[in-house]
Protein backbone atom coordinates (compact mmCIF):
# COMPACT_ATOMS: atom_id res chain seq x y z
CA UNK A 1 0.00 0.00 0.00
CA UNK A 2 1.40 3.36 -1.04
CA UNK A 3 1.34 6.02 1.68
CA UNK A 4 1.50 9.83 1.40
CA UNK A 5 5.25 9.90 1.88
CA UNK A 6 5.75 7.42 -0.95
CA UNK A 7 3.58 9.45 -3.31
CA UNK A 8 5.48 12.60 -2.41
CA UNK A 9 8.83 10.89 -3.03
CA UNK A 10 7.62 9.59 -6.40
CA UNK A 11 6.44 13.03 -7.52
CA UNK A 12 9.69 14.62 -6.36
CA UNK A 13 11.71 12.22 -8.55
CA UNK A 14 9.26 12.32 -11.49
CA UNK A 15 8.21 15.99 -12.00
CA UNK A 16 7.44 15.32 -15.69
CA UNK A 17 4.71 12.88 -14.66
CA UNK A 18 3.20 15.44 -12.26
CA UNK A 19 3.18 18.12 -14.96
CA UNK A 20 1.51 15.81 -17.50
CA UNK A 21 -1.14 14.82 -14.97
CA UNK A 22 -1.90 18.33 -13.74
CA UNK A 23 -2.23 19.70 -17.28
CA UNK A 24 -4.33 16.79 -18.50
CA UNK A 25 -8.14 16.61 -18.61
CA UNK A 26 -8.10 14.64 -15.36
CA UNK A 27 -7.86 17.96 -13.49
CA UNK A 28 -10.74 20.42 -13.96
CA UNK A 29 -10.10 24.01 -14.97
CA UNK A 30 -11.55 25.29 -11.67
CA UNK A 31 -9.26 23.04 -9.62
CA UNK A 32 -6.23 24.09 -11.66
CA UNK A 33 -7.11 27.77 -11.20
CA UNK A 34 -7.67 27.30 -7.48
CA UNK A 35 -4.25 25.57 -7.09
CA UNK A 36 -2.60 28.49 -8.87
CA UNK A 37 -4.24 31.02 -6.59
CA UNK A 38 -3.23 29.06 -3.50
CA UNK A 39 0.34 28.90 -4.82
CA UNK A 40 0.50 32.66 -5.35
CA UNK A 41 -0.99 33.41 -1.91
CA UNK A 42 1.48 31.09 -0.24
CA UNK A 43 4.34 32.93 -1.92
CA UNK A 44 2.94 36.32 -0.94
CA UNK A 45 2.32 35.35 2.68
CA UNK A 46 -1.15 37.00 2.89
CA UNK A 47 -4.58 35.55 2.30
CA UNK A 48 -6.97 37.74 0.30
CA UNK A 49 -9.96 35.46 0.39
CA UNK A 50 -9.13 32.99 3.09
CA UNK A 51 -12.17 32.96 5.36
CA UNK A 52 -10.89 29.95 7.28
CA UNK A 53 -14.16 28.06 6.88
CA UNK A 54 -14.38 24.89 8.96
CA UNK A 55 -14.75 21.66 7.03
CA UNK A 56 -17.37 20.44 9.48
CA UNK A 57 -20.49 22.17 10.90
CA UNK A 58 -19.89 24.58 13.76
CA UNK A 59 -20.06 23.16 17.25
CA UNK A 60 -21.32 24.91 20.38
CA UNK A 61 -17.74 25.90 21.04
CA UNK A 62 -17.49 27.50 17.60
CA UNK A 63 -20.74 29.40 18.18
CA UNK A 64 -19.52 30.62 21.56
CA UNK A 65 -16.35 31.88 19.90
CA UNK A 66 -18.40 33.80 17.33
CA UNK A 67 -20.51 35.40 20.06
CA UNK A 68 -17.35 36.48 21.82
CA UNK A 69 -16.14 38.10 18.61
CA UNK A 70 -19.33 40.18 18.42
CA UNK A 71 -18.89 41.43 21.98
CA UNK A 72 -15.13 42.02 21.84
CA UNK A 73 -14.93 43.57 18.37
CA UNK A 74 -18.20 45.49 18.06
CA UNK A 75 -16.31 48.64 17.07
CA UNK A 76 -14.44 46.88 14.21
CA UNK A 77 -16.82 46.96 11.27
CA UNK A 78 -14.44 45.14 8.89
CA UNK A 79 -13.95 42.31 11.38
CA UNK A 80 -17.70 41.84 11.82
CA UNK A 81 -18.34 41.95 8.06
CA UNK A 82 -15.55 39.42 7.59
CA UNK A 83 -17.17 37.07 10.11
CA UNK A 84 -20.57 37.55 8.44
CA UNK A 85 -19.03 36.62 5.08
CA UNK A 86 -17.52 33.49 6.64
CA UNK A 87 -20.95 32.54 7.98
CA UNK A 88 -22.46 32.98 4.52
CA UNK A 89 -19.81 30.73 3.01
CA UNK A 90 -20.44 28.10 5.67
CA UNK A 91 -24.19 28.35 5.05
CA UNK A 92 -24.03 27.61 1.31
CA UNK A 93 -21.08 25.23 1.56
CA UNK A 94 -18.80 27.26 -0.71
CA UNK A 95 -15.03 27.07 -0.68
CA UNK A 96 -13.30 30.09 0.82
CA UNK A 97 -11.48 30.76 -2.46
CA UNK A 98 -14.81 31.39 -4.15
CA UNK A 99 -15.80 34.18 -1.75
CA UNK A 100 -14.83 37.82 -1.77
CA UNK A 101 -15.83 40.66 0.57
CA UNK A 102 -15.75 44.06 -1.14
CA UNK A 103 -16.27 47.44 0.52
CA UNK A 104 -16.47 50.86 -1.12
CA UNK A 105 -15.31 54.33 -0.16
CA UNK A 106 -14.48 57.58 -1.91
CA UNK A 107 -11.31 56.06 -3.37
CA UNK A 108 -13.02 53.08 -4.98
CA UNK A 109 -13.64 49.37 -4.31
CA UNK A 110 -11.47 47.40 -1.88
CA UNK A 111 -11.19 43.70 -1.08
CA UNK A 112 -11.10 42.84 2.62
CA UNK A 113 -8.47 40.32 3.59
CA UNK A 114 -6.89 38.98 6.75
CA UNK A 115 -3.16 39.28 7.06
CA UNK A 116 -1.64 35.95 8.08
CA UNK A 117 1.46 37.53 9.55
CA UNK A 118 -0.24 40.34 11.51
CA UNK A 119 -3.65 38.73 12.04
CA UNK A 120 -5.26 42.04 11.08
CA UNK A 121 -8.00 42.92 8.62
CA UNK A 122 -6.85 45.10 5.77
CA UNK A 123 -8.07 46.56 2.48
CA UNK A 124 -6.58 45.91 -0.94
CA UNK A 125 -7.54 47.96 -3.97
CA UNK A 126 -9.63 45.81 -6.29
CA UNK A 127 -7.58 45.29 -9.44
CA UNK A 128 -9.00 45.69 -12.92
CA UNK A 129 -8.23 42.04 -13.57
CA UNK A 130 -10.29 40.86 -10.60
CA UNK A 131 -13.06 43.38 -11.17
CA UNK A 132 -13.44 42.17 -14.73
CA UNK A 133 -14.33 38.71 -13.41
CA UNK A 134 -18.11 38.53 -13.07
CA UNK A 135 -19.35 36.89 -9.85
CA UNK A 136 -22.14 34.36 -10.05
CA UNK A 137 -24.05 36.20 -7.32
CA UNK A 138 -23.58 39.40 -5.29
CA UNK A 139 -25.12 39.69 -1.84
CA UNK A 140 -25.52 43.35 -0.83
CA UNK A 141 -24.86 44.26 2.81
CA UNK A 142 -26.81 47.22 4.25
CA UNK A 143 -27.21 48.61 7.75
CA UNK A 144 -30.50 49.24 9.56
CA UNK A 145 -30.82 52.66 7.92
CA UNK A 146 -30.40 51.24 4.42
CA UNK A 147 -26.83 52.50 3.95
CA UNK A 148 -24.44 50.25 2.05
CA UNK A 149 -21.83 48.41 4.12
CA UNK A 150 -20.34 46.35 1.31
CA UNK A 151 -21.04 43.28 -0.78
CA UNK A 152 -20.18 39.57 -0.82
CA UNK A 153 -19.20 38.18 -4.22
CA UNK A 154 -19.84 34.47 -4.84
CA UNK A 155 -17.90 33.02 -7.77
CA UNK A 156 -19.74 29.69 -7.84
CA UNK A 157 -23.39 29.20 -8.78
CA UNK A 158 -26.00 29.34 -6.01
CA UNK A 159 -29.45 27.85 -5.88
CA UNK A 160 -32.58 29.92 -5.26
CA UNK A 161 -32.74 28.35 -1.81
CA UNK A 162 -29.16 29.48 -1.09
CA UNK A 163 -29.95 33.04 -2.10
CA UNK A 164 -33.06 33.09 0.05
CA UNK A 165 -31.11 31.93 3.11
CA UNK A 166 -28.31 34.43 2.39
CA UNK A 167 -30.81 37.31 2.29
CA UNK A 168 -32.27 36.27 5.64
CA UNK A 169 -28.86 35.78 7.25
CA UNK A 170 -27.49 39.13 6.02
CA UNK A 171 -30.64 40.96 7.17
CA UNK A 172 -30.21 39.63 10.70
CA UNK A 173 -26.46 40.12 10.44
CA UNK A 174 -26.92 43.85 9.82
CA UNK A 175 -29.10 44.10 12.94
CA UNK A 176 -26.54 42.16 14.99
CA UNK A 177 -23.79 44.45 13.70
CA UNK A 178 -25.79 47.52 14.76
CA UNK A 179 -26.42 46.28 18.29
CA UNK A 180 -22.88 44.96 18.67
CA UNK A 181 -21.57 48.44 17.88
CA UNK A 182 -24.09 49.97 20.29
CA UNK A 183 -23.12 47.55 23.06
CA UNK A 184 -19.44 48.31 22.52
CA UNK A 185 -20.13 52.05 22.68
CA UNK A 186 -22.06 51.76 25.92
CA UNK A 187 -19.51 49.37 27.37
CA UNK A 188 -16.81 51.98 26.82
CA UNK A 189 -18.69 54.33 29.18
CA UNK A 190 -19.77 51.72 31.68
CA UNK A 191 -22.15 48.81 31.75
CA UNK A 192 -24.97 48.66 29.23
CA UNK A 193 -27.56 48.83 31.99
CA UNK A 194 -25.94 51.86 33.57
CA UNK A 195 -25.80 53.63 30.21
CA UNK A 196 -29.47 53.05 29.52
CA UNK A 197 -30.29 54.13 33.07
CA UNK A 198 -28.34 57.36 32.64
CA UNK A 199 -30.07 58.02 29.33
CA UNK A 200 -33.49 57.44 30.88
CA UNK A 201 -32.70 59.74 33.80
CA UNK A 202 -31.42 62.43 31.43
CA UNK A 203 -34.58 62.19 29.31
CA UNK A 204 -36.74 62.46 32.43
CA UNK A 205 -34.65 65.40 33.65
CA UNK A 206 -34.96 67.25 30.33
CA UNK A 207 -38.72 66.64 30.32
CA UNK A 208 -38.97 68.22 33.78
CA UNK A 209 -36.86 71.14 32.53
CA UNK A 210 -39.15 71.70 29.56
CA UNK A 211 -42.28 71.55 31.71
CA UNK A 212 -40.93 73.86 34.38
CA UNK A 213 -39.36 76.46 32.12
CA UNK A 214 -41.84 76.68 29.27
CA UNK A 215 -44.95 76.55 31.45
CA UNK A 216 -43.76 79.41 33.63
CA UNK A 217 -42.09 82.00 31.41
CA UNK A 218 -42.96 85.13 33.36
CA UNK A 219 -39.71 87.04 32.95
CA UNK A 220 -36.15 86.66 31.75
CA UNK A 221 -34.83 86.67 35.33
CA UNK A 222 -37.15 83.82 36.33
CA UNK A 223 -35.99 81.70 33.38
CA UNK A 224 -32.32 82.43 34.10
CA UNK A 225 -32.76 81.40 37.72
CA UNK A 226 -34.35 78.12 36.69
CA UNK A 227 -31.67 77.43 34.09
CA UNK A 228 -28.95 77.98 36.71
CA UNK A 229 -30.66 75.69 39.22
CA UNK A 230 -31.22 72.92 36.69
CA UNK A 231 -27.68 73.21 35.34
CA UNK A 232 -26.32 72.89 38.86
CA UNK A 233 -28.39 69.74 39.45
CA UNK A 234 -27.57 68.25 36.05
CA UNK A 235 -23.81 68.00 36.61
CA UNK A 236 -23.80 68.04 40.43
CA UNK A 237 -21.96 71.36 40.67
CA UNK A 238 -21.54 73.46 43.79
CA UNK A 239 -22.26 76.72 41.98
CA UNK A 240 -23.61 77.84 38.63
CA UNK A 241 -23.70 81.18 36.83
CA UNK A 242 -25.34 82.23 33.57
CA UNK A 243 -24.09 85.14 31.51
CA UNK A 244 -25.88 86.59 28.50
CA UNK A 245 -24.10 88.02 25.47
CA UNK A 246 -24.49 91.72 24.67
CA UNK A 247 -23.53 91.70 20.99
CA UNK A 248 -23.58 95.51 20.75
CA UNK A 249 -20.92 96.09 23.41
CA UNK A 250 -19.29 92.63 23.07
CA UNK A 251 -19.71 92.04 26.77
CA UNK A 252 -21.10 89.33 29.00
CA UNK A 253 -23.61 90.43 31.62
CA UNK A 254 -25.81 88.92 34.32
CA UNK A 255 -28.38 90.38 36.69
CA UNK A 256 -28.59 87.15 38.70
CA UNK A 257 -25.22 85.90 39.91
CA UNK A 258 -23.57 84.39 42.95
CA UNK A 259 -22.12 87.27 44.95
CA UNK A 260 -19.41 84.94 46.21
CA UNK A 261 -18.17 84.57 42.66
CA UNK A 262 -18.47 88.19 41.55
CA UNK A 263 -16.26 91.19 42.18
CA UNK A 264 -17.31 94.68 43.12
CA UNK A 265 -15.36 96.22 40.25
CA UNK A 266 -17.69 94.62 37.69
CA UNK A 267 -20.98 95.34 39.46
CA UNK A 268 -22.80 98.27 37.84
CA UNK A 269 -26.24 99.82 37.81
CA UNK A 270 -27.93 99.37 34.43
CA UNK A 271 -30.40 101.73 32.76
CA UNK A 272 -33.31 99.97 34.51
CA UNK A 273 -31.82 100.70 37.93
CA UNK A 274 -30.87 97.05 38.50
CA UNK A 275 -27.52 95.72 39.61
CA UNK A 276 -25.69 93.64 37.02
CA UNK A 277 -22.23 92.25 36.45
CA UNK A 278 -20.50 93.02 33.15
CA UNK A 279 -17.11 92.17 31.69
CA UNK A 280 -15.65 92.02 28.17
CA UNK A 281 -15.89 88.82 26.15
CA UNK A 282 -12.10 88.80 25.86
CA UNK A 283 -11.68 88.24 29.59
CA UNK A 284 -12.02 85.10 31.66
CA UNK A 285 -13.04 81.55 30.87
CA UNK A 286 -16.66 82.51 30.22
CA UNK A 287 -15.50 85.18 27.77
CA UNK A 288 -13.37 82.68 25.85
CA UNK A 289 -16.30 80.28 25.56
CA UNK A 290 -18.62 83.06 24.39
CA UNK A 291 -16.10 84.27 21.80
CA UNK A 292 -15.18 80.84 20.40
CA UNK A 293 -18.44 78.95 20.87
CA UNK A 294 -16.45 76.00 22.24
CA UNK A 295 -17.03 74.55 25.69
CA UNK A 296 -14.21 74.24 28.22
CA UNK A 297 -13.76 71.51 30.82
CA UNK A 298 -10.98 72.55 33.18
CA UNK A 299 -9.92 69.96 35.74
CA UNK A 300 -7.62 72.29 37.69
CA UNK A 301 -8.57 75.95 37.43
CA UNK A 302 -5.31 77.21 38.97
CA UNK A 303 -3.23 75.69 36.19
CA UNK A 304 -5.20 77.53 33.50
CA UNK A 305 -3.86 81.04 32.77
CA UNK A 306 -7.32 82.24 31.73
CA UNK A 307 -8.70 81.71 35.23
CA UNK A 308 -9.04 84.85 37.36
CA UNK A 309 -7.60 83.98 40.78
CA UNK A 310 -8.58 87.35 42.27
CA UNK A 311 -12.15 86.16 42.71
CA UNK A 312 -11.10 83.31 45.02
CA UNK A 313 -8.70 85.56 46.92
CA UNK A 314 -11.42 88.12 47.63
CA UNK A 315 -14.17 85.67 48.51
CA UNK A 316 -12.18 82.93 50.19
CA UNK A 317 -13.83 80.36 47.95
CA UNK A 318 -11.61 77.69 46.39
CA UNK A 319 -12.32 76.92 42.74
CA UNK A 320 -11.11 73.49 41.71
CA UNK A 321 -12.83 72.47 38.46
CA UNK A 322 -14.87 74.44 35.92
CA UNK A 323 -17.26 73.34 33.19
CA UNK A 324 -18.20 76.27 30.96
CA UNK A 325 -20.54 75.66 28.03
CA UNK A 326 -22.11 77.95 25.39
CA UNK A 327 -25.82 78.29 24.66
CA UNK A 328 -26.78 78.68 21.02
CA UNK A 329 -29.78 80.00 19.13
CA UNK A 330 -29.68 79.95 15.33
CA UNK A 331 -25.96 79.15 15.38
CA UNK A 332 -25.16 82.23 17.48
CA UNK A 333 -23.95 82.19 21.09
CA UNK A 334 -26.53 83.98 23.22
CA UNK A 335 -25.21 82.99 26.62
CA UNK A 336 -22.72 81.00 28.67
CA UNK A 337 -23.33 78.74 31.66
CA UNK A 338 -20.40 78.28 34.01
CA UNK A 339 -20.49 75.50 36.60
CA UNK A 340 -17.91 75.35 39.37
CA UNK A 341 -16.62 72.42 41.46
CA UNK A 342 -18.28 69.09 40.80
CA UNK A 343 -19.32 67.65 44.16
CA UNK A 344 -17.92 64.17 43.48
CA UNK A 345 -14.72 64.66 41.51
CA UNK A 346 -14.20 66.44 38.20
CA UNK A 347 -16.49 67.13 35.28
CA UNK A 348 -16.32 64.33 32.70
CA UNK A 349 -17.36 63.63 29.12
CA UNK A 350 -20.80 62.47 30.26
CA UNK A 351 -21.36 65.86 31.91
CA UNK A 352 -20.39 67.60 28.67
CA UNK A 353 -22.72 65.41 26.57
CA UNK A 354 -25.61 65.84 29.01
CA UNK A 355 -25.22 69.60 29.10
CA UNK A 356 -25.00 69.75 25.31
CA UNK A 357 -28.55 68.38 25.18
CA UNK A 358 -29.62 70.60 28.08
CA UNK A 359 -28.24 73.66 26.27
CA UNK A 360 -30.77 73.21 23.46
CA UNK A 361 -33.62 73.66 25.95
CA UNK A 362 -31.78 76.55 27.60
CA UNK A 363 -31.40 78.33 24.29
CA UNK A 364 -35.07 77.94 23.41
CA UNK A 365 -36.16 79.03 26.89
CA UNK A 366 -33.94 82.13 26.87
CA UNK A 367 -35.04 83.01 23.34
CA UNK A 368 -38.71 82.74 24.30
CA UNK A 369 -38.08 84.68 27.50
CA UNK A 370 -36.53 87.50 25.47
CA UNK A 371 -39.52 87.49 23.16
CA UNK A 372 -41.83 87.47 26.18
CA UNK A 373 -40.03 90.50 27.64
CA UNK A 374 -40.30 92.33 24.32
CA UNK A 375 -43.99 91.50 24.03
CA UNK A 376 -44.62 92.55 27.62
CA UNK A 377 -42.83 95.87 27.07
CA UNK A 378 -44.77 96.39 23.85
CA UNK A 379 -48.01 95.68 25.67
CA UNK A 380 -47.13 98.22 28.33
CA UNK A 381 -46.30 100.80 25.65
CA UNK A 382 -49.56 100.02 23.87
CA UNK A 383 -51.46 100.34 27.12
CA UNK A 384 -49.95 103.76 27.75
CA UNK A 385 -50.69 104.78 24.17
CA UNK A 386 -54.28 103.62 24.52
CA UNK A 387 -54.66 105.56 27.75
CA UNK A 388 -53.38 108.70 26.06
CA UNK A 389 -55.56 108.05 23.03
CA UNK A 390 -58.60 107.38 25.19
CA UNK A 391 -58.07 110.63 27.05
CA UNK A 392 -57.97 112.63 23.85
CA UNK A 393 -60.64 110.64 21.98
CA UNK A 394 -63.43 110.87 24.56
CA UNK A 395 -65.56 113.87 25.31
CA UNK A 396 -64.62 116.14 28.17
CA UNK A 397 -66.71 117.24 31.13
CA UNK A 398 -67.40 120.68 29.72
CA UNK A 399 -68.95 119.22 26.57
CA UNK A 400 -71.19 116.94 28.64
CA UNK A 401 -72.29 119.77 30.95
CA UNK A 402 -72.97 122.08 28.03
CA UNK A 403 -75.19 119.53 26.27
CA UNK A 404 -77.10 118.63 29.44
CA UNK A 405 -78.02 122.29 30.01
CA UNK A 406 -80.05 122.40 26.80
CA UNK A 407 -83.64 121.24 27.08
CA UNK A 408 -85.79 120.01 24.20
CA UNK A 409 -89.53 119.70 23.92
CA UNK A 410 -90.96 116.28 24.63
CA UNK A 411 -91.73 115.54 20.98
CA UNK A 412 -89.96 116.86 17.89
CA UNK A 413 -92.39 115.94 15.12
CA UNK A 414 -90.23 117.17 12.22
CA UNK A 415 -87.65 114.48 13.11
CA UNK A 416 -90.22 111.77 12.38
CA UNK A 417 -90.08 112.26 8.61
CA UNK A 418 -87.41 111.12 6.15
CA UNK A 419 -87.11 114.56 4.53
CA UNK A 420 -85.80 116.22 7.69
CA UNK A 421 -82.67 118.19 6.76
CA UNK A 422 -80.01 117.46 9.35
CA UNK A 423 -77.50 119.72 7.59
CA UNK A 424 -79.21 122.81 9.05
CA UNK A 425 -78.44 121.64 12.60
CA UNK A 426 -75.47 123.12 14.45
CA UNK A 427 -72.58 121.01 15.80
CA UNK A 428 -74.18 121.10 19.24
CA UNK A 429 -77.68 120.28 18.00
CA UNK A 430 -76.71 117.12 16.12
CA UNK A 431 -75.56 115.18 19.22
CA UNK A 432 -78.47 116.64 21.17
CA UNK A 433 -80.96 115.34 18.58
CA UNK A 434 -79.14 111.97 18.48
CA UNK A 435 -79.64 111.70 22.26
CA UNK A 436 -83.29 112.65 21.83
CA UNK A 437 -83.88 109.97 19.14
CA UNK A 438 -82.31 107.25 21.34
CA UNK A 439 -84.32 108.38 24.37
CA UNK A 440 -87.57 108.59 22.39
CA UNK A 441 -87.12 105.05 20.99
CA UNK A 442 -86.01 103.16 24.11
CA UNK A 443 -86.98 105.06 27.27
CA UNK A 444 -89.82 102.57 27.91
CA UNK A 445 -88.01 99.32 26.91
CA UNK A 446 -84.27 99.66 27.62
CA UNK A 447 -83.00 101.03 30.97
CA UNK A 448 -80.03 103.39 30.54
CA UNK A 449 -78.19 106.20 32.31
CA UNK A 450 -78.75 109.58 30.69
CA UNK A 451 -75.19 110.75 31.44
CA UNK A 452 -73.79 107.57 29.84
CA UNK A 453 -75.90 108.23 26.75
CA UNK A 454 -74.69 111.85 26.47
CA UNK A 455 -71.03 110.83 26.86
CA UNK A 456 -71.47 107.98 24.34
CA UNK A 457 -72.96 110.23 21.64
CA UNK A 458 -70.40 113.02 22.14
CA UNK A 459 -67.51 110.53 21.99
CA UNK A 460 -68.93 108.95 18.84
CA UNK A 461 -68.99 112.42 17.27
CA UNK A 462 -65.38 113.00 18.31
CA UNK A 463 -64.23 109.72 16.72
CA UNK A 464 -65.54 110.56 13.27
CA UNK A 465 -62.75 112.02 11.17
CA UNK A 466 -63.07 115.21 9.12
CA UNK A 467 -63.33 113.47 5.72
CA UNK A 468 -65.44 114.49 2.75
CA UNK A 469 -68.24 111.95 3.09
CA UNK A 470 -67.85 109.30 5.82
CA UNK A 471 -68.03 111.89 8.58
CA UNK A 472 -70.18 112.67 11.63
CA UNK A 473 -72.90 114.30 9.52
CA UNK A 474 -73.19 111.13 7.41
CA UNK A 475 -73.38 108.92 10.50
CA UNK A 476 -76.04 111.17 12.03
CA UNK A 477 -78.11 111.14 8.80
CA UNK A 478 -78.11 107.33 8.62
CA UNK A 479 -79.07 107.13 12.31
CA UNK A 480 -81.95 109.57 11.67
CA UNK A 481 -83.24 107.46 8.76
CA UNK A 482 -83.20 104.38 11.02
CA UNK A 483 -84.98 106.37 13.75
CA UNK A 484 -87.83 107.20 11.37
CA UNK A 485 -88.07 103.56 10.22
CA UNK A 486 -88.13 102.21 13.79
CA UNK A 487 -90.58 104.88 15.00
CA UNK A 488 -93.05 104.10 12.24
CA UNK A 489 -92.66 100.29 12.45
CA UNK A 490 -92.26 99.48 16.14
CA UNK A 491 -94.05 96.15 15.75
CA UNK A 492 -91.47 94.76 13.26
CA UNK A 493 -88.47 94.60 15.62
CA UNK A 494 -87.80 93.53 19.17
CA UNK A 495 -86.38 96.18 21.53
CA UNK A 496 -82.91 94.59 21.34
CA UNK A 497 -83.01 94.44 17.53
CA UNK A 498 -84.10 98.08 17.36
CA UNK A 499 -81.34 99.06 19.80
CA UNK A 500 -78.70 97.26 17.71
CA UNK A 501 -79.96 98.87 14.49
CA UNK A 502 -79.88 102.43 15.86
CA UNK A 503 -76.42 102.09 17.49
CA UNK A 504 -75.07 100.44 14.32
CA UNK A 505 -76.27 103.30 12.13
CA UNK A 506 -74.82 105.95 14.42
CA UNK A 507 -71.41 104.18 14.60
CA UNK A 508 -71.19 102.43 11.21
CA UNK A 509 -68.37 104.66 9.82
CA UNK A 510 -66.42 105.43 13.00
CA UNK A 511 -62.80 106.48 12.33
CA UNK A 512 -63.22 106.17 8.56
CA UNK A 513 -60.06 107.33 6.75
CA UNK A 514 -61.74 108.28 3.48
CA UNK A 515 -60.27 105.24 1.66
CA UNK A 516 -62.01 102.01 0.67
CA UNK A 517 -61.05 98.43 1.53
CA UNK A 518 -59.34 97.81 -1.81
CA UNK A 519 -56.99 100.73 -1.15
CA UNK A 520 -56.23 99.41 2.33
CA UNK A 521 -55.30 95.99 0.94
CA UNK A 522 -53.30 97.32 -2.01
CA UNK A 523 -51.29 99.66 0.21
CA UNK A 524 -50.77 96.89 2.81
CA UNK A 525 -51.88 99.15 5.65
CA UNK A 526 -51.73 97.94 9.27
CA UNK A 527 -55.51 97.61 9.31
CA UNK A 528 -55.41 95.32 6.27
CA UNK A 529 -52.91 93.07 8.06
CA UNK A 530 -55.31 92.73 11.00
CA UNK A 531 -58.50 92.02 9.07
CA UNK A 532 -58.60 89.79 5.99
CA UNK A 533 -62.08 90.84 4.79
CA UNK A 534 -64.26 93.95 5.21
CA UNK A 535 -61.27 95.80 6.61
CA UNK A 536 -62.87 99.14 7.46
CA UNK A 537 -66.17 97.61 8.60
CA UNK A 538 -64.38 95.42 11.16
CA UNK A 539 -62.52 98.51 12.33
CA UNK A 540 -65.76 100.50 12.69
CA UNK A 541 -67.23 97.76 14.88
CA UNK A 542 -64.12 97.50 17.04
CA UNK A 543 -64.13 101.27 17.55
CA UNK A 544 -67.76 100.99 18.67
CA UNK A 545 -66.85 98.33 21.21
CA UNK A 546 -63.89 100.42 22.39
CA UNK A 547 -66.16 103.39 23.10
CA UNK A 548 -68.67 101.18 24.94
CA UNK A 549 -65.82 99.90 27.12
CA UNK A 550 -64.76 103.40 28.18
CA UNK A 551 -65.75 104.36 31.71
CA UNK A 552 -69.14 106.07 31.75
CA UNK A 553 -69.97 105.23 28.12
CA UNK A 554 -71.63 101.80 28.29
CA UNK A 555 -75.25 102.44 27.32
CA UNK A 556 -75.81 98.65 27.30
CA UNK A 557 -74.74 97.91 30.85
CA UNK A 558 -78.32 97.27 32.05
CA UNK A 559 -78.50 94.19 29.80
CA UNK A 560 -77.74 90.71 31.08
CA UNK A 561 -74.60 88.96 29.90
CA UNK A 562 -76.53 86.93 27.32
CA UNK A 563 -78.46 90.00 26.13
CA UNK A 564 -75.27 92.06 25.92
CA UNK A 565 -73.58 89.37 23.82
CA UNK A 566 -76.64 89.09 21.56
CA UNK A 567 -76.90 92.85 20.97
CA UNK A 568 -73.17 93.15 20.23
CA UNK A 569 -73.51 90.30 17.73
CA UNK A 570 -76.36 92.14 15.99
CA UNK A 571 -74.36 95.40 15.93
CA UNK A 572 -71.41 93.59 14.35
CA UNK A 573 -73.65 91.94 11.76
CA UNK A 574 -75.24 95.26 10.82
CA UNK A 575 -71.96 97.19 10.52
CA UNK A 576 -70.26 94.45 8.46
CA UNK A 577 -73.31 94.44 6.17
CA UNK A 578 -72.45 98.03 5.13
CA UNK A 579 -69.52 96.68 3.07
CA UNK A 580 -70.75 97.44 -0.46
CA UNK A 581 -68.49 94.74 -1.89
CA UNK A 582 -70.73 92.25 -0.07
CA UNK A 583 -73.99 94.19 -0.29
CA UNK A 584 -74.48 94.22 -4.06
CA UNK A 585 -73.70 90.49 -4.65
CA UNK A 586 -76.06 89.58 -1.79
CA UNK A 587 -78.73 91.89 -3.19
CA UNK A 588 -78.43 90.25 -6.63
CA UNK A 589 -78.71 86.75 -5.13
CA UNK A 590 -81.71 87.78 -3.05
CA UNK A 591 -83.53 89.24 -6.06
CA UNK A 592 -83.46 85.99 -8.08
Amino acid sequence: MVDEAGVTAFLDTNPEFLERYVTSSAVSREAFSRWGQQRRRAQRGDSLRSFELPSTPWTNRDLSSRRRILLDHGDQTLRLLYELTACCGQLVGMASEMLELVVHNDEGAFVVYKSRTEQQFKLKKQSKKNSAKTPAYVQMLTDCAGNSLGEICFYSPLTARDRQMLNALCCWGAAVLHYAQMATHFASEGTLFDSFTRQRKLSSFLLDVAKSIFQDIVSMDAVILKVMNYAQKLVSAERASLFLVDSKTEELYARIFDVGQGTDEHVKINKDGQKEIRFPMSKGIAGVVAATGQGLNIEDAYTDPRFNKDIDERTGYRTRSILCMPIFIRHHVIGVVQMVNKTDGIFNKSDEDAFEMFAVYCGLALHHAKLYDKIRRSEQKNRVALEVLAYHSVCNRDEVAKLKKITLRDRIEELETYDFNGMRLSELEKPLYAVYMFKHLFHETIPFEYDDLVRFVLTVRKNYRRVAYHNWAHGWSVAHAMYVLLHQNRELFTPHEALALYVSCLCHDLDHRGKNNAYMRDMATPLASIYSTSVMEHHHFNQTVTILQQEGHNILRSLTSAEYKSVLGLIKHCILATDLALFFPNKWVGSR
